[in-house]
C-alpha cells in the first residue's frame, strides 16, 4: 500500500479536535489569522493571503495555516502527539510546530488516514483497521472473531463539532470544487 505525507489533512486530527477537546477553542471561536513569527517558524497562507479574525470554522474551511500551528502552539505539541497516537498515527516530536500543516517525515497509508478519521463518525472512537473480522469454517462454525476493542480519543460532543466544520470544509471551503 502506498505511504503519503498528509498535508493539511492532518488539521483536524492534530489540531482542531484536540483543541475542541481541551477547551481551547470551539468553531465559533475567533482567531487572528497574520503573519506570526513562532521563534523563527514563520508559516504562510496559500497566495500568502490573511483574512484577519476568522473563526475556527472558517480556518479549517480554508485550510489557514497561521491559526493552525497558533492553536497547536497553545495546545503544546506533546498533547497533539497523544491524540494523533491514538488514533493510530505516530509521529515524531522533532517535527516541531510543522506538525499543524502536515510538514513531517512521517508517510502513512490511505487506511491509516481514513481509520483515524473514523473517530468523527464513530462518536470518538477509534477502531484499528483489521482485514479480518470473523472466520467461519464449512459446517458453520465460527472459528475466530475479532474482538479488538475501539479506543475512545475524543468525548461524542467533540467529533461531531468537528465532523460538523469538515462539512464546512466540502459544503464552503477547499474541497468544494471536488464535488
Amino acid at each position: 500500500s502506498v505511504k503519503r505525507q498528509l498535508g493539511s489533512t492532518i488539521k483536524p486530527l492534530a489540531v482542531y479536535a484536540p483543541c475542541i477537546e481541551e477547551g481551547i477553542c470551539h468553531p465559533l471561536t475567533k482567531i487572528n489569522d497574520e503573519k506570526t513569527d513562532f521563534n523563527g517558524y514563520s508559516p504562510s497562507n496559500y497566495n500568502d493571503k490573511y483574512y484577519g479574525k476568522v473563526t475556527v470554522k472558517t480556518s479549517l474551511e480554508k485550510s489557514l495555516n497561521t491559526p493552525a500551528v497558533k492553536l497547536l502552539n497553545d495546545l503544546g505539541l506533546d498533547k497533539s502527539l497523544s491524540y494523533l497516537n491514538k488514533c493510530g498515527l505516530k509521529f515524531s516530536k522533532n517535527n516541531g510546530l510543522a506538525l499543524a500543516l502536515g510538514g513531517t517525515t512521517e508517510e502513512f497509508t490511505l487506511i491509516d488516514i481514513a481509520s483515524a478519521y473514523g473517530i468523527f463518525k464513530s462518536e470518538g472512537n477509534y477502531f484499528k483497521p483489521k482485514t479480518i473480522k470473523k472466520i467461519v469454517d464449512n459446517n458453520g462454525k465460527v472459528i475466530y472473531v475479532d474482538k479488538t476493542k475501539s479506543k475512545k480519543v475524543i468525548s461524542e460532543d467533540t467529533a461531531y463539532l468537528t465532523a460538523d466544520m469538515l462539512n464546512g470544509v466540502v459544503n464552503n471551503g477547499t474541497a468544494r470544487r471536488l464535488i
